[in-house]
């Protein structure tokens, strides 16, 4: 009986620790949803499609649900893609890693404007102009706004590496990204 007690007890103990898990993240879904005045359709992410040319998940959510190509995807801690194809009861979000993804940013501090692109990799590449190179490993980069898709100031990722400037036009800077897009559960189309 206490082996049969004791299983329960850890059975109710992991219930218990998921509750609270969920509870967190209805507290930050909340606040969330004060700082953004887009209306957000909560959906789950039910598959992932890491190929070596692409990088995408599959969410339950889909054309019956409102949800139409080139609507963005995020969770509390960030952008995390875009909406590329729908079903009725399901959608596709090419992820910021994707090769072919790329989003204008700018560096929270310095207001630095450049393009966060993916690299296929489980990091982005952020591409900046040489002259404006107020850019160092740490700073917060965010979504401009710019192009209508993803409203201003969604955390893209932090800079890891700043590459040494060699007087070309361009420089670039190593991004580890805002939203641990491996361990997606919980995301929202915009």
């Amino acid at each position: 009986r206490l082996r049969e007690r004791h299983a329960e007890l850890k059975e109710e103990v992991l219930q218990l620790r998921e509750a609270l898990v969920t509870s967190g993240h209805l507290q930050r879904i909340a606040e969330m949803r004060s700082d953004y005045e887009i209306p957000m359709l909560p959906s789950e992410v039910v598959g992932f499609d890491v190929g070596p040319a692409f990088r995408s998940v599959l969410m339950n959510r889909g054309r019956s649900d409102g949800v139409k190509p080139g609507q963005p995807v995020i969770t509390f801690d960030g952008a995390v893609g875009l909406v590329t194809a729908t079903s009725d009861g399901s959608s596709r979000t090419m992820l910021l890693l994707d090769p072919q993804s790329s989003v204008d940013a700018i560096v929270q501090r310095s207001r630095v404007r450049g393009l966060v692109m993916g690299r296929g990799t489980g990091t982005l590449e952020f591409e900046f102009a040489t002259r404006a190179s107020d850019v160092q490993p740490g700073d917060v980069i965010i979504t401009s706004g710019l192009g209508g898709v993803y409203p201003k100031g969604l955390r893209l990722g932090s800079v890891d590496t700043v590459e040494e400037e060699r007087g070309q036009l361009q420089r670039s800077a190593t991004l580890r990204p805002a939203v641990d897009l491996s361990r997606l559960e919980q995301v929202f189309v915009l």
